[in-house]
């Protein structure tokens, strides 16, 4: 990737979602990624229906490759909800009891 294809994504992350290329999240850098065969013609924030898919399809991939954990895509799409890292960590409390009181399979 040339430097001017990074100015660009940083420029795009900042018109449309007022944050850095680095602070995207996942379903954000997919919907970005969408737009790129033509972005005068397709919007991030439009109602596309190729955008739509194309981005859906985009994070499919990343899921595959195993660049993004959609479990922990939802508890940070979650903790920006609500903007309380207590309900994060509480889903993980949650998380380690449900783990916890799962009794061992032994073989016996």
């Amino acid at each position: 990737m040339g430097p001017m294809e990074f100015l660009g994504i940083e420029a795009a992350a900042r018109k449309f979602y007022g944050k850095g290329a680095t602070e995207l999240n996942a379903h954000e850098a997919a919907t970005l990624a969408a737009v790129i065969p033509n972005p005068r013609r397709y919007k991030p924030n439009g109602t596309s229906r190729y955008v739509e898919n194309q981005s859906g399809k985009n994070y499919q991939i990343m899921v595959r490759r195993g660049i993004v954990i959609p479990e922990y895509d939802d508890v940070i799409s979650e903790k920006d909800e609500n903007n309380s890292e207590t309900s994060v960590k509480e889903k993980a409390a949650q998380g380690e009891q449900s783990i916890n009181s799962e009794p061992l399979n032994t073989g016996k």
